[in-house]
Order: C-alpha cells, then structure tokens, then sequence
C-alpha cells in the first residue's frame, strides 16, 4: 500500500531534477509491486526532524513491513558508478572520475535516525498491545535495512566486492520481497527470539504516523504533536 507519493521538486538545478526523476522511477516501481499489498506499506519522500538531537533526515523511499522497515535509497547514475575494494565510491562523468560519498552509509545513517525517532516519539503504537507493554518492547526488536536503487540507465561496476545492497531500481521490489522473507525467517530460526513481528494494524498506525511527521523542506520550522494522528 502506498501511503505517501513522492512529492513535485520545481528546480532548474540538473542535478535536483536528476535525483528527481530517479525518485520517481523507484516509487513507480514500489508502486508497481506493493500498491495493493495489505501488508507492506510504502512512504516515499519521508523527511522528518528529530527535535531532541535537532537533525533533519531525508528518506527517499521508507519500506514498513512486519519484521521491520527497509530504507531504499535512490542514485541517480546517468553513466558508471565504481565501487572499489575498500567500499569507495566513484562516479564516472565525460571519462572523468569524482569522488562520491557512499549512499550504503547514508542510508544506513538514515535508518539509525528513523529508529531513535520512532524510540523517541512513537512508543505509544509499539506497544499497543498487552505483551509490548508488559516486556518493555521497543524499535530495537525490529530489523532495519538498507537498499541502493541506482536509476535504470546506470551502470554498476563492483570491482571484486559483494554489495547485496546495491541493485538497479526495476530489481528493487523483488529484493524486499526477498529480504522481507528473509527477516520472517530469521525471527524463525532465533533460539530465544531476539526480534518480534508487528501485527498488520501497527504498521498502519506506524505508516501514517510517520506521514503525519513529514516536514516539507521549504518549512523552517517544526514543532512535534503531543498526540499524533494515525487515522
């Protein structure tokens, strides 16, 4: 289910309508796979402020399913993009290379903040039911991933390293669907779980609650709501 869309930027920047475009090639994707999934729900274009640490994050597309949530970063990548043996990336532009900060480590900050986020301000729907309360649940028992959609036209060369993470955007829903199987099977095979599964109205409530959150970019100010909306 789509909850939130990725949102119009007007900009005249090439590389903001680059970003732009491969937002919207991964969320047509999403769309494709999950739009009339009752299990799975999809915001894409999710920024939120943390007031307690007073930092912004921008998550490009944000995967809630019932072992956790999967941050999908977009790239948008018209020519070749070179990761290294040491994990350093390269973009490749008119036969020049430039230097380029990993998207695996800024989507994997991105997931860091979006659970001190939901610790910080949304306990309330973890433990909407009777065990989550009594056990002291919270976001910690939940898996949070990360996948790199690079846009279609791109291309990928990995010198001799395993990046499961990176994918070209039309491979992505079937890399959540896997990993989505895969985190349900990896609660299975715990011992003494050490993670749990959200019942279906949770990750509703968790869904719109983080949409309500979203801070539009353009507004400079922001302040938290004592009691959310999750209708």
């Amino acid at each position: 289910m789509i909850i939130k869309e990725t949102e119009p930027k007007n900009s005249t920047d090439k590389l903001i309508k680059a970003g732009y475009k491969a937002e919207v090639q991964m969320a047509h994707y999403l769309k494709r796979a999950f739009g009339n999934s009752d299990d799975v729900f999809i915001i894409n274009d999710l920024r939120l402020y943390h007031k307690e640490i007073d930092e912004t994050a921008q998550i490009d597309h944000l995967v809630i399913h019932e072992a956790g949530f999967i941050v999908v970063e977009s790239k948008s990548v018209s020519t070749k993009v070179v990761v290294n043996s040491q994990g350093e990336w390269i973009r490749i532009y008119n036969n020049r290379e430039k230097g380029m900060p990993s998207p695996i480590q800024q989507a994997k900050r991105q997931a860091a903040f979006l659970k001190s986020f939901l610790n910080e301000y949304a306990l309330h729907l973890f433990r909407d039911t009777l065990i989550n309360r009594l056990t002291k649940l919270n976001y910690d028992d939940l898996f949070f991933d990360v996948l790199v959609a690079i846009s279609d036209d791109g291309i990928i060369d990995r010198q001799n390293i395993d990046l499961p993470e990176v994918n070209k955007a039309d491979t992505i829903p079937d890399k959540i669907e896997e990993l989505i199987s895969k985190r349900k099977k990896d609660i299975i095979k715990e011992f003494i779980p050490k993670h749990i599964r959200l019942h279906k109205d949770t990750e509703k409530k968790i869904a719109h609650f983080l949409t309500a959150q979203h801070v539009p970019k353009k507004q400079s100010s922001y302040t938290m709501p004592d009691e959310p909306s999750t209708n």
